[in-house]
């Protein structure tokens, strides 16, 4: 909000407001930043009145007159107001509305989805048979379902669903001579892996600032936590499969108590030290770590490296017959919303990449989507100075794209905060911002990153107890 009124306020930016192209992802959000952007620059104009700078003053009358037209709306609302704008260039009733109604999508999908079904059954294919008996429950086909409803809804979130659908078996195709080092689909698993190690010291060296103010504590857990420590430690510093499968075995042991003996050289009863406020914390601390490590690591820790390559490799058919049905489901599903005149929301995002996109150009590549903007892209660009994307940790892959078909290359502002992501059950791709995080670096090359790292909203005493437990 402070950089649109700093634009608009200033009549050296030669920038009217309505030539900024401003996205956020909530009506309500949209419309408190118009009403903080009204109320700023109305301040503003009282001010430049008051000090008789009549240049300002009709400057900024203007700005307000045009805050109304301004483009600040969801990136919804936008793409909506595009496709009905150039609906002839994309093949598309005009008269086509959105399915508001969630209920409404899932029946329509789930009639279509059947008919899919049916039809696949009737060609008998015998690697579609073996899929459906892998995911039947009974003579239910319930799993199976949900299961191409789920992959094309993800699908659906990246710019050429198709293109990655059509792709997903390769990954399952494993060389003979392979390793999970020289697979690159491996390579996120690793670092995650390797990210859940480090949080799991993160709980340890809280115990152990607990350990440090309780020296009865430190005699009873001690030496149990440094050992288990040190696994974990050397378990995040790995940096290849090779070293991971390397890592000594590990078992969690059950806590040490303080034995009789102890217990009254402290002069303390034992029960009452297990059950004390300090002991139940780092254990607490303590079983956290433990339910991660079952959870995430162990599950990959307790199979082999080449019994995981050769049971993916097995799976290869069935992702095979996986990646048709949702590709076939896909374009079933897509003709019938034409042929009733409806559409999804993300059916809009892939209608306005449609429109954005000159993929009829010979040299055209999906890799290199964003090197091929339209003539109503390049059209589109020329209105807007700038183009500026508020809650920038929610977007996807599609949204991404359409943003930067938009942009001249060096005019987006992106605000976000990755703590604040919640829209992953939407697809929201928060590795997007993360990317852009390390990438862009303060020097400005290639975007320049700039840390909002004042607080601003909290008191002073609230913050100083939050960083006290952080």
């Amino acid at each position: 909000t402070e950089r649109i009124t700093r634009l608009a306020a200033d009549p050296e930016s030669h920038t009217d407001i309505h030539e900024l192209l401003v996205l956020t992802f909530t009506k309500a959000a949209a419309s408190e930043m118009k009403s903080r952007i009204s109320a700023s620059l109305t301040r503003k104009l009282e001010a430049a009145d008051a000090a008789k700078d009549l240049p300002l003053v009709r400057h900024l009358e203007r700005q307000i007159s045009l805050l109304s037209s301004a483009q600040i709306s969801t990136l919804d609302a936008f793409f909506q107001s595009l496709v009905r704008q150039y609906f002839y260039l994309l093949d598309l009733d005009p008269k086509t509305r959105i399915m508001a109604d969630e209920n409404d999508a899932r029946i329509l999908a789930d009639d279509v989805l059947t008919e899919v079904l049916e039809r696949w059954y009737e060609e008998g294919d015998p690697d579609f048979l073996t899929t459906c008996d892998l995911f039947a429950s009974g003579h239910q086909d319930q799993a199976l379902r949900q299961m191409i409803l789920r992959m094309h809804s993800y699908a659906s979130s990246m710019p050429f669903p198709d293109v990655w659908l059509a792709r997903l078996p390769d990954a399952y195709e494993i060389p003979g001579d392979a390793t999970l080092d020289t697979l690159p689909w491996t390579q996120p698993i690793l670092s995650e892996l390797i990210d859940t190690a480090g949080k799991i010291c993160d709980l340890y060296r809280q115990s152990f600032s607990l350990l440090d103010l309780h020296p009865i504590a430190r005699d009873v857990y001690g030496e149990t936590l440094s050992q288990e420590y040190a696994f974990f430690s050397s378990l995040a510093q790995v940096t290849t499969w090779q070293a991971l499968y390397a890592m000594p075995s590990f078992t969690p042991q059950k806590m040490p108590i303080l034995s009789a003996a102890k217990a009254k050289a402290y002069g303390i009863k034992s029960t009452d030290f297990s059950k004390s406020p300090d002991a139940e914390s780092i254990k607490a601390l303590r079983n956290m770590a433990k339910d991660t490590y079952k959870k995430k690591l162990l599950p990959f820790l307790s199979i082999t490296p080449s019994q995981w390559i050769k049971e993916t490799r097995a799976m290869a058919p069935e992702v095979k017959v996986l990646s048709a049905l949702a590709l076939d489901f896909g374009r079933s599903y897509l003709a019938r919303k034409k042929q009733e005149g409806v559409m999804e929301f993300n059916d809009l995002e892939h209608y306005t990449l449609a429109l954005l996109l000159d993929t009829k150009d010979p040299d055209f590549t999906p890799e290199h989507s964003e090197d091929f903007p339209s003539e109503a892209a390049l059209s589109i660009r020329r209105n807007y100075k700038e183009v500026m994307i508020d809650e920038y940790q929610d977007t996807n892959g599609i949204q991404e794209l359409i943003t930067t078909l938009l942009s001249n290359g060096h005019n987006r502002f992106l605000v976000g905060d990755i703590k604040q992501s919640i829209y992953r059950f939407r697809q929201a791709d928060p590795t997007i911002f993360l990317s852009k995080y390390h990438r862009f670096l303060k020097d400005g090359k290639g975007g320049r990153r700039i840390d909002l790292n004042r607080n601003f909203r909290s008191d002073a005493a609230v913050l100083s107890l939050s960083l006290i437990h952080i």
